[in-house]
């Protein structure tokens, strides 16, 4: 889609992209998105619940520009509840349909980078070397790492058979998908220290 914002079917059965609920819409670049989102989730009745992460919003507009490699798109279908619990397969577990397609959005491509909900994990800056911290924990991270190793594996074969590029499997999971799932975490009131993925984020930066 060339456009950012909420998936709407028409009366003819076609669909459209429109407004998204309280951000507005639809935006033609993906910085545009990032700034309404910023601007609607510092008002002072937005759902800032640290002082710590308070700052957060305006960081995301400062930073706008530069947050999605494809400014101005294509942007994709993203699946607000993708999961498996959404996924439909056969008995031979061939993965034969997705359901709940319900308040879907075309959204900046890094969104779609984001690991299904069973396989996300929180980057390692929120909890390593934390109270947090511990064996179990790190046994668990381990688990998770090498059921999302399999996930990009089977992506990456996918993308051979239909002879695409790279492009999803080589940036899945990457901090730029890790910074959208901080916006959708800051969305859900999480209380950890958002701002530190973006100082990663802004070192980056500095070293191009």
């Amino acid at each position: 889609m060339d456009k950012v914002g909420l998936i709407f079917r028409n009366p003819d059965g076609s669909f459209r992209v429109g407004p998204i609920p309280l951000l507005g819409g639809p935006f033609e670049s993906a910085s545009d998105y990032f700034k309404s989102w910023a601007r609607v989730n510092s008002l002072p009745s937005s759902k800032i619940t640290a002082d710590y992460n308070r700052d957060f919003p305006d960081r995301i507009s400062r930073l706008a520009a530069h947050l999605s490699s494809y400014d101005r798109g294509p942007f994709p279908i993203f699946h607000p509840d993708f999961a498996n619990h959404n996924l439909l397969v056969n008995d031979q577990y061939d993965l034969i349909g997705v359901i709940d397609w319900g308040g879907s959005l075309t959204l900046p491509r890094e969104f779609i980078q984001l690991f299904p909900m069973d396989l996300q994990s929180l980057h390692e800056i929120f909890w390593k070397n934390g109270p947090f911290d511990g064996p179990r924990a790190r046994e668990r991270q381990a688990n998770v790492e090498a059921w999302q190793m399999q996930y990009i594996s089977c992506i990456k074969e996918e993308e051979t058979r239909l002879g695409r590029s790279d492009d999803l499997s080589g940036k899945i999971g990457g901090i730029g998908s890790q910074l959208m799932e901080t916006l959708l975490m800051f969305e859900r009131r999480n209380q950890n220290p958002l701002g530190r993925l973006l100082d990663v984020f802004e070192e980056t930066l500095v070293e191009v």
